[in-house]
């Protein structure tokens, strides 16, 4: 149920709590929810809808100082069927975690209130968001919607979600629209949020025609008001029911809003519980009283739609856990730990795969440790391998809180082992649609970290690209050579990842973050630092086969090879070279050797806003052009800094149309390239060189007051909405030049 109960403090005459108080306890009895969300509630009526009806826990803290303080968007809960694994409140704000904090231009403090239960009786868990936007702005209400989808994506627990709430809008507002995922809600910086994980109004399945359903009464009993109060749910859940509530007595409401009612009913798959300390094969594993022992027993079964295959925390396996079954949409198999302690620890000891995903779709995996160390090294060796083969499109694989570690793979890049290894292959052409790779922590893996492989890249014959597929926020340490690398995709995202330490043992080319025949590629807000030797070498590489790749809002450091890598060889039908990169609003400091390197007959390049901080005692390439069947043509470099207290050379080689214009070249540059409107004077960077682990530690190169870079870079058309650190770019005026919009009065 959501019921907003209308504060207890209002003046409403005779529709003061005293009042209606006891028509909002016969609510309660008469259909006895098992778990209501509600809104406006004060401490004091909450504290007497338990008292009174019995039985209720509570979730959520007042809004204005995150104890008690006003109203709360609390969650009550029948405490004979649930039991709370986790809860908190964040508030509708740019600060989620600060008690009271409002940012958008809400007239009010607005909050949701969230918990997990686990059903006592079959072990099952779902999550309820409860929530109360706000009631005149609309910016808020759309910020407020993204922010919640951001934090249901992000649910420790892949489970089953409910929303509830009093959204303070209707049906075809953007906001409800962008929930449904019927359409995406702008930034205020430009581009657009996409609903990541669409729901359903529970009330519209089973009603999807029906009018006069507002649920703002104002005690009136009116029906043709606005519909602004909803429960949403996952796509694939089964509406028992689903109704508005007209509860009153003679003519009068317990509310101002009516009470909306939903009986759901979630995938109906089973949860198997896995320990090898006091588990037996031959139990049915749907206890964790009667668990299975063995990986054995998980891959012989096959699991359906709405399955959970649980492994006790702290628990050890050893050998190949290669799943059976797919699910469907709205109803993934879900992979997870129970219990408190470490993750779960799956142990390949030195076979090919310790985790096989082969062919299977509609899964999620969390929460478990993973290794594969054997006596010597071996070819292809892998943590996790994702395989589609000869299977069309393989939809929804997701893997979060992976500790993958010690993958002693081979280190040849023909042969390479793999941390986390997705391939399509095979003679029908294959695909994954929806990959997300998310939160995982990768150390000591070898060859490569994060990295695909396709068989369907030819763009004359078989270009089969993999869609949607994202890799988020992981780290990556002391690997072995490549750290990440799409590989045959359209449309990947490569955000939020934190590099260090790579091509520590590898004895060929490598380098931190890159992809390989794949178009419009964004690989944006990571930090790359500690690639180790000149064999490329650099933190980031835009390769060959690949069209309209971005990287912006980047920070690459202490990277033996440099910066950026752009190259390809002479183009064929099997290759269309490396066209329309663009490199933008990226920060680079002590890379080493070259910061560009540009090799073969890249096209269309553009560099812009960027700065390139070199330090004493190095002497390195700025700009350095080969070739690889043919030279670099059309290379554009605008309102950069290169800001050298060291120095640096540039070759170009016979690279053609390399423009250069309203860059900074500060320091020692033994042959800087012609810019007509070049600058050579101090950029004024707050701190050059400062800069340390984080991307939050490059204040430093923001721009000093009375700087000769503001205002005097030149127009980029399509050159984003904002600079490093999410500053608004000017608009109606000139850009200024660096990574940092500074902030004019």
């Amino acid at each position: 149920m959501s019921f907003n109960i209308r504060y207890g403090t209002a003046n409403d005459g005779e529709n003061h709590w005293k009042n209606r108080k006891e028509m909002v306890f016969d609510v309660l009895r008469n259909h006895h929810p098992d778990v209501v969300g509600l809104q406006e509630a004060l401490g004091f009526q909450i504290d007497l809808i338990r008292k009174t009806i019995g039985g209720y826990g509570q979730i959520g803290v007042a809004r204005e100082d995150g104890a008690n303080d006003g109203e709360y968007s609390a969650i009550i809960y029948r405490l004979d069927r649930f039991d709370v694994d986790e809860s908190g409140t964040f508030w509708f704000s740019d600060t989620p975690e600060v008690p009271g904090s409002s940012h958008w231009g809400n007239a009010c403090v607005r909050i949701c209130s969230w918990a997990r239960f686990i059903e006592k009786k079959s072990g099952r868990a779902f999550y309820v968001f409860n929530l109360h936007l706000d009631h005149v702005s609309q910016p808020s209400r759309e910020k407020s919607a993204v922010l919640l989808t951001q934090r249901l994506l992000g649910r420790k627990h892949a489970d089953p979600f409910i929303v509830t709430g009093d959204f303070n809008t209707g049906e075809n507002n953007p906001v409800i629209l962008y929930l449904k995922g019927k359409t995406a809600i702008s930034k205020s910086t430009g581009g657009q949020f996409k609903n990541p994980v669409p729901m359903v109004d529970t009330f519209r399945i089973l009603h999807p025609d029906a009018k006069d359903v507002g649920t703002f009464n104002g005690f009136k009993g009116n029906r043709k008001g606005g519909k602004i109060d909803y429960i949403f749910t996952m796509p694939g859940a089964k509406v028992l029911k689903a109704n508005i509530l007209y509860d009153n007595v003679k003519g009068r409401y317990p509310s101002d809003h009516y009470p909306v009612w939903a009986t759901l009913r979630f995938a109906a798959g089973n949860t198997y519980y896995v320990d090898y300390g006091k588990g037996n094969d031959r139990n049915r594993g749907t206890s964790p009283d009667r668990p299975w022992k063995t990986l054995a027993a998980v891959n012989t079964h096959d699991f359906v739609p709405g399955d959970k295959i649980l492994f006790r925390a702290g628990t050890n396996y050893v050998g190949l856990f290669k799943p059976k079954g797919s699910g469907a949409q709205g109803s993934p198999i879900i992979v997870d730990m129970y219990g408190q302690g470490p993750k779960p620890r799956i142990d390949g000891k030195g076979i090919q795969d310790t985790i096989l995903l082969e062919n299977i779709e509609y899964w999620q995996f969390n929460n478990l440790e993973v290794t594969n160390l054997g006596p010597t090294r071996a070819d292809w060796r892998t943590g996790v391998r994702i395989s589609a083969n000869n299977c069309g499109t393989l939809k929804h694989i997701h893997l979060k809180n992976l500790y993958v570690h010690d993958i002693n793979g081979s280190n040849r890049k023909s042969r390479e082992g793999c941390g986390i290894f997705f391939e399509c292959k095979g003679n029908t052409p294959s695909r994954f649609d929806d990959l997300l790779i998310e939160n995982c922590h990768l150390v000591r893996t070898d060859r490569n970290g994060i990295c695909g492989r396709s068989s369907f890249t030819n763009r004359s014959r078989n270009w089969f690209p993999s869609l949607n597929v994202v890799i988020r926020g992981n780290l990556l340490e002391d690997i072995g050579g490549d750290c990440i690398k799409p590989w045959g995709c359209d449309g990947c995202l490569v955000e939020h990842n934190v590099v260090r330490g790579g091509r520590q043992r590898a004895e060929d080319y490598a380098a931190g973050i890159w992809p390989w025949s794949c178009d419009n590629t964004i690989i944006q807000f990571n930090e790359v630092s500690g690639m180790k030797g000149t064999k490329d070498g650099q933190g980031f590489d835009s390769d060959y086969n690949c069209r309209n790749s971005i990287f912006q809002y980047n920070y690459s450091h202490d990277n033996d090879g440099g910066f950026m890598l752009i190259c390809t060889p002479a183009t064929s039908r099997r290759n269309l070279g490396c066209k329309g990169t663009v490199i933008r609003y990226n920060i680079s400091q002590n890379d080493g050797a070259r910061i560009f390197h540009i090799g073969g007959p890249v096209e269309d390049t553009k560099i812009y806003n960027n700065v390139f901080y070199v330090p004493r005692e190095r002497d390195i390439f700025a700009v350095f052009c080969t070739s690889w069947g043919g030279w670099a043509q059309n290379t554009h470099f605008y309102n950069n800094i290169f800001y050298v207290d060291g120095k640096v050379r540039y070759e170009f080689g016979q690279s053609t149309k390399s423009v250069f214009e309203h860059n900074v070249f500060y320091g020692n540059h033994e042959n800087p390239p012609h810019d007509r409107f070049a600058m050579v004077e101090d950029p004024m960077l707050v701190n050059p060189g400062s800069g340390g682990r984080g991307l939050d530690s490059l204040v430093g190169y923001k721009l000093k007051n009375g700087s000769p870079c503001i205002g005097a870079g030149t127009f980029i058309e399509d050159s984003g909405s904002h600079d490093f650190w999410g500053t608004k770019l000017p608009q109606g005026k000139k850009p200024d030049i660096g990574a940092s919009a500074y902030r004019r009065p």
